[in-house]
């Protein structure tokens, strides 16, 4: 008997720790094509900031986000020449990906009523 409660306690020990665990993020990290970043950017509600600019306009490009926010959506927007744009959305909590032929810059949005933060990162296409 005294062997089972050992187990049962062990068992919860376990249980609790796991999703402990399992929160956890790993962020972005840096890849062998990255040209910027990864960073980090808090945002206002309704604020847009420049994150990446690039010094010419011949290099073909990629933007990654990962929006931490809990409840505002963060709408990453890749600028090329003649201000022709790309666009995606990322929900709260969520991540995504865009790419864009000649890149010039990137600016994060914050969408929504609250505070927005997220991790982003460029890497060459």
């Amino acid at each position: 008997m005294k062997s089972n409660g050992i187990a049962l306690v062990a068992a919860l020990i376990l249980g609790m720790a796991g999703p402990a665990v399992a929160a956890k993020s790993g962020g972005l990290t840096a890849g062998g094509r990255t040209l910027a970043g990864p960073g980090t950017t808090n945002l206002a509600a309704g604020a847009t900031e420049t994150v990446y600019t690039h010094a010419s306009q011949n290099t073909d490009a990629c933007g990654t986000v990962v929006n931490s926010s809990k409840a505002s959506s963060v709408r990453m927007t890749l600028v090329g020449p003649a201000a022709s744009t790309a666009t995606f959305d990322v929900a709260p909590g969520g991540s995504g990906s865009l790419c864009k032929d000649a890149l010039v810059r990137m600016d994060l949005t914050c969408l929504g009523g609250s505070d927005c933060s997220a991790q982003w990162r460029v890497d060459d296409n």
